[in-house]
């Protein structure tokens, strides 16, 4: 992991700094190496909430943030190993330069104190512009969640898995990835409803709610099932009305899941089969569940999905799950369970 120390730099360091920029010489070699990349600096200082008084070797991490571009979801952060590291000088001051088109995820934190995250946009911004900040710590030691990912077959810890934490009251989040033994850490209020989620390329996102009453810090053990050809996955809820082929829009967030999975595993090809109860006619019923395949893919295109790792499949009433065939007397609730959408792993794209 970089780190360094913020320094007070004396007098004479910032007048040689300064020649160096206004020498022509050294200003025509600078703009024939410099490349169109667009920088800014960030400088601050981090004291007490209480009292506003200075605090030293407060640790400032800088992680790239990398979003869907249709969703606005995080899919990567950048690695702990990659992600420099920087420390407040005695009068509590930072100063560091980040990229003007590249999202940050700015965590502060230091010993005895409450750690704070900040989002840093995009910036529309000159070339070397300052930006200031003033970042107040609260003081006390945080109540806390530990946890570790795991393979769920292999027990073995997951590192770099990505790792959101949600307050469900205030609608915030704080994001994190886990260490090279699967470790994760965050700081929670009691009585406030958090919800985790964990997403690691190649295996199922998982996602657990929970509430800190009372009492020490919380321990959670998380297994995440590694993504494997064959695997089907039944969607909880139907997404047609009867005889429409056209999604419900308040059924749609069963597809979220789909689409997280196959943004978060690039080389997933899936095969998404529709399949209908028997009642009806038989070749209807076999062209109305192919419309409807192809309209889930249709929406998961639009999402920014490759149309090549899509493969819609209509099967009508070919494979009922249950007595109720052709012929055979059932319940709507009998018929209603061979109305299902079925995602199948089948291949991977080498």
């Amino acid at each position: 992991m970089n780190s360094q120390k913020f320094k007070i730099f004396p007098v004479f360091s910032f007048l040689i700094a300064a020649l160096l920029l206004t020498n022509p010489i050294f200003s025509q070699n600078q703009s024939f190496q410099r490349s169109n990349k667009i920088t800014y600096q960030v400088s601050g200082v981090v004291f007490k909430a209480k009292n506003r008084k200075p605090i030293k070797d407060a640790k400032i991490s800088t992680y790239k943030v990398i979003k869907e571009e249709n969703t606005g979801e995080i899919i990567f952060l950048s690695d702990l190993s990659t992600t420099p590291t920087y420390y407040t000088s005695s009068d509590g001051g930072f100063s560091f330069e980040l990229d003007a088109d590249q999202e940050y995820l700015i965590e502060i934190s230091a010993e005895g104190y409450q750690s704070r995250q900040y989002n840093m946009k995009k910036q529309s911004v000159n070339n070397g512009q300052k930006i200031a900040i003033e970042i107040p710590l609260n003081a006390g030691e945080p109540i806390q969640i530990e946890g570790v990912v795991f393979d769920l077959n292999t027990k073995n810890p997951i590192g770099n898995a990505i790792v959101e934490l949600t307050d469900k009251q205030k609608k915030t989040t704080k994001s994190t990835i886990t260490e090279k033994d699967g470790k994760f850490v965050f700081s929670i209020e009691y009585k406030v409803s958090y919800e985790i989620l964990v997403q690691k390329n190649q295996y199922y996102e998982k996602k657990i709610n929970f509430t800190k009453e009372h009492g020490e810090a919380s321990f959670e053990e998380i297994f995440l099932e590694k993504v494997k050809t064959g695997e089907k996955i039944e969607l909880e809820t139907f997404l047609f009305s009867v005889n429409s082929a056209e999604l419900i829009e308040e059924n749609i967030d069963a597809l979220k899941k789909i689409e997280r999975t196959l943004k978060g595993n690039s080389n997933l090809v899936i095969e998404i089969g529709c399949h209908s109860d028997a009642r009806g006619n038989d070749q209807y019923n076999l062209e109305l569940s192919q419309k409807r395949a192809n309209a889930i893919a249709n929406y998961l295109i639009e999402k920014g999905i490759d149309t090549n790792r899509l493969v819609p499949k209509g099967y009508g009433e070919t494979q009922i799950k249950n007595e109720c065939a052709n012929g055979i007397k059932c319940s709507n609730e009998k018929h209603e369970e061979n109305r299902r959408v079925v995602i199948t792993v089948i291949g991977v794209i080498e």
